[in-house]
């Protein structure tokens, strides 16, 4: 984790937007792997499903899916057709960015 970046939010983790961005960018700025924002967030209480998600999908997008730990990508269900999505999604950006 890393030391001092972040203070603890003024606020609960209750659900409330504004509230729960504050949380999500508490965990982002002090934890340094995937795995330490969404165990942190998740355990905190509160609406902390909602905030792990967040969070751990901005995360996500930062490290990439070839550096999430195995052990929750071994989780996933239907990760065939996940792949297929992303795949789908990915020739629709490229699509979009050769038509602009």
């Amino acid at each position: 984790m890393k030391k001092n970046a972040a203070s603890k939010p003024d606020c609960p983790p209750d659900g409330f937007v504004v509230n729960s961005m504050k949380w999500v960018l508490y965990w982002l700025l002090k934890s340094d792997t995937f795995e330490e924002v969404v165990i942190g967030a998740t355990n905190m209480g509160g609406d902390s499903d909602t905030i792990a998600a967040i969070a751990g999908g901005l995360k996500g997008l930062e490290v990439g899916y070839e550096k999430l730990p195995n052990h929750f990508k071994d989780k996933l269900l239907d990760k065939a057709k996940l792949n297929e999505l992303a795949h789908q999604l990915h020739e629709i950006r490229e699509q979009e960015t050769l038509n602009t």
